[in-house]
């Protein structure tokens, strides 16, 4: 009897896993992110091109468009509390309901209660894909508007988890865009047309890349209808709210008609900064230029490096900034949160949030580390720590340096907000208790 009993205990105990570890797996879910159309490839048919700018949008689609680039990124989610792992993901591509291709994501893990980001690109052809010509109508009858829907399965061991996710751009003014491109190559002798532009990491075209990646911008030039002298390509940082600076430049000497071209090619490494969009290439020649344009993509943007996570409760009462042996003293000059590009201190939960905290060297010189956290303001309870970022910075007495941190809020009965504290070697800052500076959440 006691044998039987165990045995039902047992098999209670491995029944009561695996439903766990189901119920874990099959919470997983997928969203479509950062969906953009770049590289437009038309053809350079003057009339045609006129034509279309002026109104005749079938024109542009139906005659026009030659190609286009499809990048995207789809967020995948674990909220269980068990790592996952996903040995592959299948999908399908749809563009208002018109089949477009498929693709294959190979395996990785989700840490618990987090999310990944997988980047996907397609180049779409015109002569390659049976159904070009009904995708253009559709975008024509919808007023210009994509609706791309990405479905398909992620292979979990012994489960297939379906997905369906969907997100509409208007794809007009980029093709717009890149009509009026050409129409400023028809130019008189003595200029240049830019034919084509992008990036290159690791053998594939990116338009995002992870910082300190090899990174090798090509540019293809033609005379249009003819040119002969010297052609500047830069890569470019784009800034914000600062003068863009130039990363790398290089001249060439080149002679071309317009039966030929050239492409060129800049290598760089780029660097990830809260103040920095991204990189872009510009092309100067005499009596004339050309700049990528202001999307991205086709711009490169930079993937934020991945912080450290803690979960261990803290608490550290506030205090005034310290002299740090041999050097000088960290000031905070100013903290607040940004949110969808403006200022918030109170936001809906599970709305994507970053904590600004601006620090300052005073009476001499720092060199050290500085760690930045997001703390939940509990309730009768100790305050716990949603998220860590450690930064080192090396600074001059009088200057500046922004702190970072993004996070996702939560609403909790148990809690008031959110607050930021920074610490360093022998000092540290806590935000203020009052609400705001500190930041709400609602439902």
């Amino acid at each position: 009897m006691r044998k039987a009993i165990y045995a039902l205990i047992l098999i209670l105990l491995v029944f009561g896993g695996l439903s766990f570890v189901y119920i874990s797996y099959s919470s997983v879910s997928i969203r479509l992110e950062n969906l953009g159309i770049s590289n437009v490839e038309v053809k350079p048919n003057l009339e045609t091109l006129y034509d279309v700018l002026i109104g005749n949008l079938i024109g542009a689609l139906l005659s026009v468009v030659n190609s286009i680039d499809l990048s995207a990124q789809l967020e995948i989610s674990n909220p269980s509390f068990i790592p996952l792992y996903v040995p592959s993901i299948d999908y399908e591509i749809y563009m208002n309901g018109i089949y477009m291709g498929n693709g294959h994501i190979d395996d990785f893990s989700i840490p618990p209660q987090s999310s990944i980001t997988k980047e996907i690109t397609h180049r779409l052809y015109r002569n390659q894909i049976e159904n070009f010509d009904d995708l253009a109508l559709s975008i024509v009858k919808r007023n210009g508007y994509l609706d791309v829907k990405i479905k398909g399965y992620a292979h979990i061991i012994f489960l297939n988890i379906p997905f369906e996710t969907t997100k509409r751009i208007n794809v007009v003014e980029i093709v717009k865009e890149k009509i009026k491109q050409k129409l400023a190559g028809y130019t008189p002798a003595g200029s240049l047309g830019i034919t084509d532009a992008y990036w290159v990491a690791n053998g594939n075209r990116v338009y995002s890349v992870k910082p300190s990646t090899l990174v090798h911008a090509f540019i293809t030039i033609t005379g249009n209808p003819n040119y002969d002298g010297e052609v500047t390509v830069t890569v470019k940082q784009d800034n914000k709210g600062l003068p863009d600076t130039t990363v790398i430049s290089r001249n060439y000497y080149v002679s071309l008609s317009s039966e030929q071209s050239r492409t060129v090619e800049l290598t760089f490494t780029p660097e990830y900064h809260s103040y920095s969009r991204g990189y872009y290439i510009k092309v100067s020649w005499s009596g004339g230029s050309w700049t990528m344009e202001s999307y991205y993509p086709p711009r490169l943007s930079v993937i934020k490096p991945t912080p450290i996570y803690t979960y261990t409760p803290t608490y550290t009462p506030t205090q005034t900034p310290t002299q740090v042996q041999g050097t000088g003293t960290l000031y905070v000059m100013d903290a607040y949160w940004i949110a969808n590009g403006v200022k918030v201190t109170s936001i809906p939960e599970n709305t994507v949030v970053t904590g600004y905290v601006i620090i300052q060297a005073v009476g001499g010189s720092y060199d050290g580390t500085v760690t930045l956290k997001v703390i939940h303001d509990n309730k009768g309870t100790p305050d716990t720590i949603t998220k860590t970022q450690n930064f080192v910075v090396n600074l001059k007495s009088g200057e500046t340096y922004d702190l970072t941190i993004t996070f996702l809020p939560e609403y909790h009965w148990y809690s008031r907000g959110y607050f930021l504290k920074a610490s360093w070697s022998d000092g540290s800052w806590t935000m203020p208790k009052s609400y705001p500076p500190r930041l709400s959440v609602t439902k």
